[in-house]
């Protein structure tokens, strides 16, 4: 059986043909431009047995939330008060002629929804 895509969520329509305790063995064909692509996802040169990598996260959606997991926002509960930080930078008259760059970090509240993370599966 050959499948084919480049994403599968699910393969239960595709083993549902098998019978139960088949053996089944996942393959890969190989061409020259394969090499590269595994090269950019991680793999090292050598392709050892058992290699197991962690794609970066510029793959796509599925591979952002493998390397850094997901917040899911709650739009039914109440807004709760977040901050985030930016530099404010200002000139400051010192003297009668001559002004200095001041700057200084400043945590600005604003609203947003509760959020819950999920961690990373790192698979």
């Amino acid at each position: 059986m050959i499948i084919t895509g480049k994403r599968k969520l699910k393969l239960d329509k595709y083993l549902s043909r098998l019978p139960k305790g088949t053996t089944v063995i996942p393959g890969f064909r190989f061409t020259d431009n394969s090499k590269n692509i595994l090269l950019k996802i991680g793999f090292s040169d050598s392709f050892s047995e058992g290699e197991t990598i962690l794609p970066p996260s510029k793959f796509g959606p599925i591979c952002l939330f493998n390397a850094e997991g997901k917040e899911i926002i709650h739009k039914d509960k109440p807004m709760e008060t977040a901050y985030r930080q930016i530099e404010w930078t200002w000139k400051q008259w010192s003297g009668r002629y001559d002004t200095e760059t001041m700057s200084k970090l400043v945590d600005v509240p604003y609203k947003r929804y509760p959020r819950s993370f999920i961690p990373p599966p790192s698979i």
